[in-house]
C-alpha cells in the first residue's frame, strides 16, 4: 500500500512541477504563455512549437508556428518581456508585463 501512495505522490508532484513552468505575460491586452515543458509559445490562438533558447536577452526563446511564422519572446528582466511575431509579410512587436 505504501508503494502505491508513493507513486501517486510522485505523479502529483510531477504534474504540479510541470504546471509551474508555464509563464504568462500580458502583452498590450493579449495573453502570451511560454510553456517550458511543452516547448511552446501561445498567443492569440496560435501555438508556436519547438521553443528553444537563443542568444540575445537574458532569456530569449524562439518558436515556429505550423505556417512558418515565428514568435520570439525576450525577457531582459523579471516581470518584463517583449514579443516579436514574424509572418510572411508582416511583423508585430508587443511590450509585455508579467
Amino acid at each position: 500500500m505504501t508503494r502505491i501512495s508513493i507513486l501517486v505522490t510522485l505523479a502529483l508532484l510531477t504534474a504540479t512541477l510541470a504546471r509551474a513552468e508555464v509563464y504568462s505575460y500580458n502583452c498590450q491586452g493579449h495573453t502570451v504563455q511560454l510553456d517550458v515543458v511543452a516547448k511552446t509559445i501561445s498567443w492569440s490562438g496560435h501555438v508556436f512549437s519547438n521553443a528553444h533558447q537563443i542568444e540575445g536577452c537574458r532569456y530569449q526563446v524562439r518558436a515556429v508556428d505550423k505556417d512558418g511564422s515565428t514568435a520570439t519572446l525576450c525577457t531582459p528582466t523579471q516581470g518584463y518581456a517583449s514579443l516579436d511575431i514574424k509572418a510572411s509579410m508582416a511583423r508585430l512587436h508587443l511590450e509585455c508585463n508579467q
